[in-house]
């Protein structure tokens, strides 16, 4: 593998580093913190390096530590509250009550205090704040910067016409999905407001929901959204929508989690189509043909009933998903069993991947974790699911490959097969050990593993598939690929999908619901 460069001081010469994190203190307004910083080793003596945007980057990640730590806006924060008001650095710091040049001196780097960061937040997050503030201080700036500044604030206010909780489950869902179009938003609205009905006994928000062409529809939530038609969600504005995810309690937040991570990965139409077979709308939109407009409200009650019948259909239980999720995604719960693990590599290296989602990193190293423990009867429930080329991260991939080699051969000496490994895959071994993953069920572990792997695969087919239909012209083509595509999201019925990525006890890991078959 390729190394970057660098003169060493100790080592007089020109040599090869690795990238190592450490954790440094410092003092920050009287006050000692620990923070994680990037070091350059030196491949050859150990020692460390000073090597070009070291110093920079540093600076970077101790600035955006801090800012976390302490809950504190960002540069990009400011930048943000600038162009959506259309307003320039100087009538920003007075407009804030702020001495004149005080954001540019933020925009330079200087951490603001949290009482200052605090009024630039509210701000951001709140039209009606920045109003107030606007006419307090109108005689402060040119009438031409307050007239612009004032157009926005109106512009934003209309954004602001449904409820605070309605908002507060919008940002969630962004917060939550990388990609959202409007029509997958409101479906998403609709799914979520019928399990709060059927596992919380309450609905989630007090919209009412409409009967349209396409499926149900809140019409508040499809006027702030429909310039963007059929395109992803994507504008700066609706950042001031984070500040409303104080509305959601812990239970919302579980229903939001179930919906996104189960119906989130299939597109807006395929959920369309999934709420016209369904009673709510089918009876809303009695007496209208397909393509026949209609307002016709799809009423709480019906949403209610249907989804009751669902879970009563299916015998969900509901206190067990709220004992799972509790145990399993919301606290840190410390286990009484763990893995015994070989004795660790010792090095001070730590090495670069390729970019690999925390989530699947996570993952893969979990399995890796799991094959230490040098269980052959593991490693044959392991396998039967799970391959080394189904590995993203490229040492975890190589580090696989020889575990399964060696298990194969019947040998278990993990710290001989160790021993074995080149230096890049010690270390990433030493850095999964380091972690100190504990599994209070191994079977369940394993379980959860390989369903997140089958889901995995679903959907990377499914978009597979999508992306064939998008290039092809050929008309019978065309037709088999959509009838694989209904057949695949046919199989599973709406339980089953939300079934799927849980594991064979059907009980929630993370995000996902706990679901029993349904009886024969």
């Amino acid at each position: 593998m390729q190394r970057e460069t660098g003169f060493c001081v100790e080592c007089r010469d020109v040599t090869s580093y690795t990238l190592q994190k450490k954790l440094v203190k410092k003092m920050i307004r009287g006050e000692e913190l620990t923070f994680e910083i990037t070091c350059a080793i030196c491949d050859r003596c150990g020692e460390f390096m000073s090597v070009p945007g070291i110093i920079d980057l540093n600076v970077r990640e101790v600035d955006e530590q801090y800012r976390k730590l302490k809950d504190l806006v960002t540069i990009e924060d400011i930048y943000t509250l600038m162009k959506l008001y259309n307003i320039g650095k100087a009538p920003l710091s007075i407009v804030l009550g702020f001495g004149e040049i005080t954001i540019t001196r933020y925009l330079l780097g200087q951490v603001p205090s949290k009482e200052y960061s605090d009024v630039i937040r509210n701000a951001l997050f709140s039209p009606e704040y920045m109003e107030q503030k606007m006419l307090e201080n109108k005689d402060k700036i040119a009438m031409s910067a307050f007239k612009k500044s004032m157009t926005k604030v109106n512009e934003l206010k209309n954004i602001f016409t449904v409820s605070n909780k309605m908002i507060g489950v919008i940002s969630y869902i962004f917060e939550r999905m990388d990609e959202v179009t409007p029509l997958m938003l409101q479906k998403l609205l609709y799914y979520i407001q019928g399990f709060s009905f059927a596992l919380n006994d309450r609905e989630m928000f007090i919209e009412n929901c409409e009967a349209w062409v396409h499926g149900p529809v809140y019409k508040d939530v499809y006027n702030i959204f429909k310039h963007f038609r059929y395109n992803v969600i994507d504008d700066p504005k609706f950042v001031m929508f984070e500040g409303y995810k104080k509305y959601l309690d812990d239970k919302d937040k579980y229903i939001i989690d179930l919906v996104v991570n189960t119906f989130g990965q299939y597109g807006g139409k395929i959920l369309e189509k999934t709420t016209h077979k369904e009673s709510p709308w089918l009876f809303a939109r009695n007496g209208y043909s397909d393509n026949v407009p209609s307002n016709e409200i799809i009423s709480k009650e019906t949403i209610k009933e249907y989804f009751h019948e669902l879970i009563n259909e299916y015998d969900i239980s509901k206190e067990a998903i709220y004992a799972e999720v509790n145990k399993l995604t919301y606290k840190n719960v410390k286990t009484e069993k763990v893995l015994e693990r070989p004795k660790p590599v010792v090095t001070h290296k730590k090495v670069e991947t390729k970019e690999v989602s925390e989530a699947i990193r996570r993952r893969e190293n979990t399995i890796i974790s799991i094959l230490l423990t040098g269980e052959l009867s593991i490693y044959e429930i392991i396998k039967q699911n799970i391959k080394p080329e189904d590995f993203q991260d490229e040492i975890n991939k190589k580090i696989a490959q020889k575990l399964y080699e060696e298990f194969e051969k019947g040998n278990s000496n993990i710290n001989g097969i160790i021993d074995n490994l080149d230096q890049d895959q010690q270390n990433q071994i030493t850095m999964i050990m380091a972690e100190d993953y504990e599994i209070e069920d191994l079977e369940k572990a394993i379980d959860d593993i390989i369903q997140a792997y089958k889901r995995d695969k679903l959907n990377n087919r499914k978009l597979e598939i999508l992306e064939k239909l998008e290039q092809t012209s050929n008309i019978e083509e065309k037709k088999e690929l959509e009838k694989e595509t209904s057949n695949q999201f046919n199989c599973f019925s709406i339980f089953s999908r939300l079934q799927f990525g849980c594991n064979n006890a059907f009980r929630l890991l993370a995000n996902s619901c706990l679901i029993k078959k349904k009886k024969i």
